[in-house]
């Protein structure tokens, strides 16, 4: 029912129902449904500690950093372009502890994120299992 036409034509308050709030919502709804908005892609992924780039292990108690380039598709441009969220997460996973590390913006509107986060001082199998970006949206 939102998005039929009586709802639409019911919230606009210009002649065009183009500039009614449930079209607009309606629109990128769609949009998004398709996969023609909201399509993210995570690229230069970078884990390191001070001495090694990429290793295939930490040892115990190894300041890590952590980087992401994350870029968003713009339909209208067709090309991707860096994604400013600033609530992006990293989930650093053992079965105990678990860590959720904040991402910053390198710089503003750049698309590199960057976190910080030291190795727990326990043996185990660690993981990198993905990226939260929680998503808040006024209305």
């Amino acid at each position: 029912m939102m998005c039929s036409n009586v709802q639409i034509t019911r919230t606009a308050t210009e002649p065009s129902h183009t500039s009614s709030p449930n079209y607009l919502f309606c629109e990128e709804l769609v949009e998004w449904n398709f996969g023609e908005s909201g399509i993210l892609k995570a690229d230069n992924i970078l884990h390191k500690s001070k001495n090694e780039e990429m290793p295939t292990e930490y040892p115990i108690k190894t300041d890590i950093e952590y980087s992401i380039d994350l870029l968003q598709w713009d339909k209208k441009k067709g090309q991707w372009h860096s994604f400013n969220n600033a609530d992006a997460q990293l989930e650093f996973v053992m079965i105990d502890p678990y860590y959720r590390i904040p991402l910053s913006q390198s710089k503003a509107g750049q698309p590199t994120y960057r976190g910080a986060l030291r190795t727990p001082d326990r043996l185990g199998a660690v993981s990198y299992t993905h990226l939260t970006l929680p998503t808040n949206r006024e209305v």
